[in-house]
């Protein structure tokens, strides 16, 4: 009873002491120590998911919205991670996001489609992102499980004819196939896919191959003939090569 007035100890002492009707409560704070938006640790959907940051989420830059490919590091400063998308998808400087939160501004776009490139990188400078382990992609089949990036294509040659890749981008159907086959590389650079059409909004997303059980990061969505899956007939889409997305970005993806 420290701190109370003689008064209000002798009435605390019998019983006697006024307890207000109503109490004030204090709302939980939404953002962190620095000011940064708190996140709930919970995947709901690939448009309103929190950490682990992972590949296949929707992102937004000011003025257009994407899908998220990968994570990685920046070779020549391992501590500094960083998210992938495409080159398209923002401008450098600009600020990605990913629902309400922020991931961290673009520091690297390379747009070129004369040598295949379209891709970028944005550092990863929210405290919550960087709190927890990345290299995942978003998993349809429990949103709060994400799937490990096993591993990542070293070298183009390892690119086949007639080799099945899935994309994880944010309109994947829920049900139904999100893979294609690789039947050539065009003019020039981009890695064409058939059987598959993306989505608006599905640029950026990570392209993968399943072997396995294992998921082998392939590339970075470029686009297509963006009919949704077929509804408007179409069945191809291009994307730039996981090589040449790590040589021009000067990283290495996060693989577990």
């Amino acid at each position: 009873m420290a701190g109370l007035a003689p008064a209000d100890l002798k009435a605390a002492r019998n019983d006697t002491m006024a307890v207000p009707d109503t109490f004030q409560i204090r709302p939980r704070s939404t953002t962190d120590p620095s000011g940064l938006p708190i996140v709930d640790e919970v995947c709901d959907s690939r448009a309103d998911c929190s950490k682990p940051l992972r590949g296949g989420i929707s992102v937004k830059s000011p003025d257009v919205g994407c899908s998220l490919g990968f994570t990685a590091y920046e070779n020549d400063h391992p501590k500094r991670k960083l998210a992938i998308t495409a080159g398209h998808c923002g401008e450098k400087g600009e600020r990605l996001k990913h629902s309400n939160w922020t991931i961290g501004a673009f520091d690297r776009v390379v747009f070129d489609n004369d040598s295949g490139t379209d891709v970028a990188r944005a550092r990863v400078e929210n405290t919550h992102w960087l709190s927890s382990p990345l290299g995942w992609l978003y998993n349809p089949g429990d949103h709060d499980d994400p799937a490990p990036v096993t591993g990542r294509l070293t070298s183009e040659s390892g690119i086949q004819n007639g080799q099945i890749v899935c994309l994880s981008a944010q309109h994947n159907p829920e049900n139904g196939s999100d893979c294609g086959t690789i039947d050539g590389v065009v003019g020039n650079g981009y890695i064409r896919v058939a059987g598959h059409d993306a989505c608006p909004g599905d640029s950026g997303g990570g392209w993968y191959r399943p072997s396995g059980g294992k998921r082998i990061a392939y590339g970075i969505h470029k686009g297509g003939a963006e009919s949704c899956h077929g509804d408007q007939g179409g069945d191809y889409d291009y994307f730039t090569s996981l090589p040449r997305t790590e040589d021009r970005l000067d990283v290495t993806i996060h693989t577990r």
